[in-house]
């Protein structure tokens, strides 16, 4: 390289070295066994870089009980895991109503604060039997424009991604403005929680989720699993939320679940939700292919949620989908391999709850072996079920496409507009259920019924009522 050359190389490279922003590397951790607290040299490093980066190197695998950035004096720090690092079992940390919180990275009361993990967070070292203890790979709580543009995790023993306030369950600094890039996350068998739980947050925007078995069995409770809603206070709330993308294979009660009591303008753009568990139930022949606590989405109790995916049961026949006390949905799911495609509405498993107000649920469902769809109070909404197929036989000897299930004075089905598309049922255009225990108008179905019907099916679909109960045909009925 001739001399004059070199010396605007050299300088060109003196100038990004003075511009570059401080980088503090961790030294390389020797601790044997692997399971040494390496917490203390960590923390050392990533406060030196205050405002700067932080980086673990690739190669290198650390091992800490938590690495707290906790304050404004972290605003605008930069972390980056190119290594590896591990997660002890911590029963100390922040409290919640559920016990301790403790976690691999903790962001708290910062702003600007970016994670960037394009190794992995491992939790293989906290056992998975510590739902007590909590103990997640990163919580962000009360910050502000936190970033996360890539996190991989392994072996998550509670929650891949958890958010809430900055005192957890006491009411104070909310989290905002919250961006998570590409998320995925794996345990080598169906465990954990979740890989994103949102307690509490304003302004989340989700590019991609990818998440296998987590969400399962932990100390005998079957966890959500996937991505989760869940409001633990009546001060915590979940707004404006987006996620374009999720692939979610799960054993839980979920998968996607919304059951936050304050969550309002939630969007998935799509998403599958695959549920592989076990069979756990008998049918009604007394063979065990049923999992009917188990779900693939769950929507309950919020106003303005968008949904567009697909929900499978790969082994044991569950619910497709639950929901009831909402507003305004808009929703649309295929569904398949299920008992019941999906459960809408109040009263359901008795209940109480405003049901369902207003919006628009669109649900195809294949291989149902139980019931197309079952419903319980709804009120001035757009349904439209569609039933490609008939149901599969030998599990129940009751087969319904539509089934009825509001059973309180209170919750009447009133102003919904149905399109029912089946190529093996009646149409309806009026019913109404008759219940010698409430007067004969307390149950009025004031609903349009249209679709494309024509008949064929085994026994009626549309059925009015629980078991025991009296169905009124008023109308015609389409043959």
């Amino acid at each position: 390289m001739p001399l004059a050359t070199r010396r605007t190389a050299l300088a060109g490279l003196a100038s990004l070295l003075t511009t570059t922003p401080f980088r503090s590397i961790a030294k390389p951790v020797y601790s044997s066994p692997k399971t040494a607290d390496d917490t203390a040299s960590l923390q050392a490093s990533l406060d030196a870089a205050r405002g700067a980066t932080f980086v673990i190197p690739r190669g290198m695998s650390a091992v800490t009980t938590g690495l707290v950035l906790d304050g404004p004096g972290y605003d605008g720090t930069r972390i980056v895991v190119e290594g590896e690092l591990k997660l002890l079992p911590n029963t100390d940390g922040y409290t919640t109503g559920g016990g301790p919180v403790a976690a691999a990275i903790l962001v708290r009361d910062c702003d600007g604060v970016t994670i960037d993990v394009p190794g992995a967070l491992d939790g293989s070292i906290g056992a998975h039997t510590q739902r007590l203890h909590n103990n997640h790979l990163v919580v962000v709580a009360g910050a502000t424009n936190t970033s996360i543009p890539r996190l991989n995790c392994r072996n998550v023993g509670s929650d891949g991604v958890y958010v809430t306030m900055k005192e957890f369950n006491t009411t104070s600094k909310r989290t905002t403005n919250l961006h998570l890039g590409h998320i995925s996350g794996q345990n080598l068998s169906a465990s954990g929680r979740d890989l994103i739980t949102l307690i509490d947050a304003n302004g989340v925007v989700v590019d991609s989720i990818f998440s296998l078995n987590i969400g399962g069995l932990i100390e005998g409770q079957r966890q959500p699993g996937g991505f989760c809603i869940e409001c633990n206070t009546a001060d915590h709330k979940v707004e404006n939320v987006v996620v374009s993308s999720a692939y979610i294979r799960h054993q839980g009660t979920g998968g996607i679940t919304c059951h936050s009591g304050n969550g309002s303008n939630i969007r998935f753009e799509r998403f599958v939700s695959i549920n592989d568990v076990s069979p756990t139930d008998v049918d009604q022949f007394g063979n065990r292919t049923q999992a009917s606590r188990s779900n693939g989405f769950i929507c309950t109790s919020t106003a303005d949620i968008y949904a567009r995916g697909r929900v499978i049961f790969e082994n044991a026949f569950g619910v497709g989908a639950v929901i009831s006390n909402c507003s305004n949905p808009d929703i649309e799911l295929t569904v398949g391999h299920v008992q019941i495609g999906a459960r809408i509405g109040a009263d359901l498993n008795d209940v109480i709850g405003a049901g369902v107000i207003g919006g628009r649920i669109d649900i195809r469902v294949w291989n149902a072996c139980r019931w197309g769809v079952q419903e319980g109070r709804v009120a001035g909404s757009k349904l439209i079920y569609h039933f490609p197929v008939g149901p599969l036989p030998g599990y129940y000897k009751a087969l319904y496409g539509v089934y009825y299930a509001a059973q309180r004075a209170n919750h009447k089905n009133q102003k919904n507009v149905r399109t029912i598309n089946a190529s093996y049922s009646a149409d309806w255009t009026r019913l109404r259920r008759k219940d010698p225990t409430v007067g004969p108008d307390d149950n009025d179905f004031d609903n349009i019924l249209s679709g494309n019907i024509a008949n064929g099916y085994n026994d009626i679909d549309i059925f009015g009522g629980m078991s025991n109960k009296i169905l009124e045909r008023i109308g015609t009925i389409q043959r």
